[in-house]
């Protein structure tokens, strides 16, 4: 069996598992997702949550169905990231019901070829979080998976697991989606990726989003997860959304997977308008460079 290489290029769909057990048809948002250029999406399993959705892991056959969920989207050439925990908690009225949900999660995903990785929580630190008995999560085998991600410029959950998810602060974002999660990377000894990134309606610009995701695919596992408002409730982007979408793909295959392997430096000075240039530079001198503007 050969091996390639694989970059992350992932959107939010948060609620794109709920929409599809519950009977709604989806195929319009996975075409888009698909003729975009992404490969993944990041799944909810569980929450209550307004303009994400309302997601009940009670009903009958919504574990057992989740194989044929991830056999439909792979149908379009898409992995699944998918997330055990969110907050709050109405689903899960004790820590042992939050440990049988990861479980059967695990269980059930066993075998699926297209999973990304199974991820224990999203933004560990954030306070509806912290009774989630992240600790007792027994680890899964035979599959990637991710003990979690923080809220903002926070770590991820530790200790890391095969892959781990990062989440960028604010401020001049796209020069910190890739580089901090390399610093992660480096750190933790395993792949890493932003997992979040700051929502198209606050920063409409697409330049941004290209410099963003090509930085990240240099820098560390992929581009990470595109989060617009539409990935919240999994509906068809539109208007700026899907201008800075295809930024962002874009900018992702902008970048040739060989020089993820090359040695990382910056080079300076800055010229005016660009916050930072990012190489890498293979055994044979050759480089790869990418101009994250302002």
């Amino acid at each position: 069996m050969s091996l390639e290489r694989f970059a992350v290029i992932c959107t939010s769909d948060f609620n794109l598992y709920n929409r599809w057990f519950s009977g709604e048809d989806i195929t319009p948002v996975l075409e888009q997702r698909a003729s975009l250029g992404f490969n993944s999406c990041r799944v909810w399993t569980a929450y209550r949550i307004d303009l994400i959705g309302d997601c009940d892991p009670h009903r009958p056959g919504f574990y057992a169905s989740l194989p044929e969920f991830m056999e439909t989207i792979a149908q379009y050439g898409l992995y699944a990231e998918i997330t055990a925990f969110t907050g709050p908690y109405v689903y899960f009225p004790t820590q042992q019901a939050m440990i049988d949900h990861w479980n059967r999660l695990d269980d059930v995903l066993n075998g699926v070829t297209n999973l990304l990785d199974l991820e224990a929580i999203n933004e560990w630190d954030n306070p509806p979080n912290f009774g989630v008995p992240l600790d007792q999560l027994r680890r899964p085998v035979g599959k990637l998976a991710s003990h979690g991600s923080g809220a903002q410029d926070s770590p991820p959950t530790l200790p890391a697991w095969d892959v781990a998810g990062y989440r960028s602060p604010g401020s001049e974002w796209q020069r910190k989606v890739g580089h901090n999660a390399m610093e992660w990377a480096d750190n933790l000894h395993c792949p890493v990726w932003t997992n979040e990134y700051p929502r198209t309606d606050n920063d409409p610009k697409p330049e941004h989003w290209f410099d963003g995701a090509a930085s990240s695919v240099l820098l560390c596992a992929g581009a990470g997860c595109f989060h617009p408002p539409e990935g919240k409730n999994s509906t068809l982007f539109t208007n700026q959304t899907l201008v800075c979408a295809s930024a962002f793909v874009q900018g992702a295959q902008s970048v040739p997977l060989e020089f993820q392997d090359g040695a990382y430096s910056r080079v300076e000075p800055n010229p005016p308008g660009i916050l930072r240039i990012y190489r890498r530079t293979l055994s044979d001198g050759r480089f790869h460079e990418v101009r994250v503007r302002e």
